[in-house]
């Protein structure tokens, strides 16, 4: 079973991830650590070299879309080419065309005209597809979803995720739901710790995700105290122990407000603070 550990927002997190890192001499490879975003792997990298003074092998690290990427190619052995948001927009272009109740009559039939309301209409479906609804709350979902004052999309739902699986293609949404039906133990299995650090709200799928995780003893949760985490955890069934605290911190003084006439003088203002 893992851990889970509920820190302070003025405890270095940064440090705290690394404080659950195995080493064997300067290897950390295997470690795996997946942040929400991929600009906390820069620091932990920053801070370790600072550490250790020396060449060292880093931890595996991921944003969580990079993380989906690595069990979906890695793991599950699966290579379909993921369709960029034009990609996808063309496809919903195509089922528009070919609509007998297009959107907006013959308003959308330029490409376009058409880009900014395929554009949303791609990142409506794939927030449903995240959802991993039953097949019954979709159908409800999608009635009850628009684009503006036009029709609901349930009819173009169905049809675009089967021509994206006709052209042997992928979307971001299908790699978190399949990857969220798959996720097991063995396929992590090269991972001494596993620490998963610092989300707070998630999709349908990526709580899959996490319920997965939660059951391996190599797997370390790392959350920072906020309003509505509370909730978020009993989703998960986590209850966290109480992190360090870090009396040290000045909670005073920390705001600097700086003005510049422009976006360069703001930047070189910055730099001598």
């Amino acid at each position: 079973m893992s851990r889970a550990f509920n820190i302070p927002p003025t405890v270095d997190l940064i440090e705290e991830v690394i404080g659950h890192l195995t080493v064997d001499g300067s290897d950390y490879s295997r470690n795996l650590v997946v942040f929400p975003g991929k600009r906390p792997a820069h620091f932990i990298r920053k801070l370790l070299g600072e550490k250790i003074g020396h060449a060292f092998v880093p931890p595996r690290l991921f944003s969580i879309d990079n993380f989906i990427d690595f069990i979906y190619t890695e793991q599950l052995g699966l290579a379909q080419r993921q369709l960029q948001a034009i990609d996808a927009v063309a496809i919903l272009h195509e089922i528009h065309r070919n609509s007998p109740e297009r959107f907006g009559g013959t308003s959308f039939d330029d490409l376009d005209a058409f880009l900014p309301l395929g554009l949303k209409l791609f990142g409506e479906l794939e927030e449903l597809r995240m959802a991993n609804l039953p097949k019954r709350k979709l159908t409800e979902a999608l009635a009850a979803v628009t684009i503006g004052s036009v029709r609901p999309i349930s009819s173009v739902y169905d049809t675009f995720y089967q021509k994206v699986d006709a052209l042997g293609c992928t979307t971001r949404a299908i790699k978190y739901t399949q990857v969220s039906g798959a996720l097991s133990e063995r396929h992590l299995g090269e991972f001494a710790s596993i620490v998963v650090a610092g989300f707070f709200a998630l999709t349908e799928a990526e709580k899959s995700i996490f319920l997965e995780l939660k059951e391996m003893d190599s797997v370390v949760f790392l959350f920072q105290r906020g309003k509505g985490l509370a909730k978020h955890l009993k989703e998960l069934d986590l209850t966290p122990e109480q992190g360090p605290e870090n009396q040290s911190v000045d909670r005073t003084n920390n705001i600097h407000f700086y003005q510049g006439p422009d976006s360069h003088g703001q930047v070189f203002g910055l730099t001598g603070k």
